[in-house]
């Protein structure tokens, strides 16, 4: 069943606004952004310390699928409905994510 994951739409261009939106969203105070291309069709774990992802789905196609890690039940997912647009997605240590396509996706850690 996928539940209703938050997803907070943005086309902010720059790696410092991200991070700003990012903290007025989870109030992590003092966080970094780093991005990466994530393998296809592999288990993902974000660092411990992570806060939030950020999807890019501005530029290419692709989808990252959220599942929870003790069921592996799928919780949400961003894809092209989300085209042109960045997602931020506050994140939960219990998730786990996959993705499909060539996608950029930052992980938003708190320091």
């Amino acid at each position: 069943m996928v539940k209703n994951i938050k997803k907070i739409r943005t086309q902010t261009s720059t790696d410092a606004e991200l991070l700003e939106e990012c903290k007025n969203e989870t109030n992590c105070g003092d966080c970094e952004l780093s991005w990466t291309t994530p393998p296809k069709r592999t288990q993902i774990k974000p660092p411990g310390n992570t806060v939030a992802i950020v999807i890019d789905v501005s530029a290419r196609g692709g989808a990252v699928r959220i599942f929870q890690n003790d069921s592996d039940e799928r919780v949400g997912a961003v894809g092209v409905e989300e085209a042109e647009n960045l997602v931020i997605v506050p994140w939960d240590s219990n998730w786990w994510f996959r993705v499909s396509g060539s996608l950029r996706v930052g992980y938003v850690e708190a320091s």
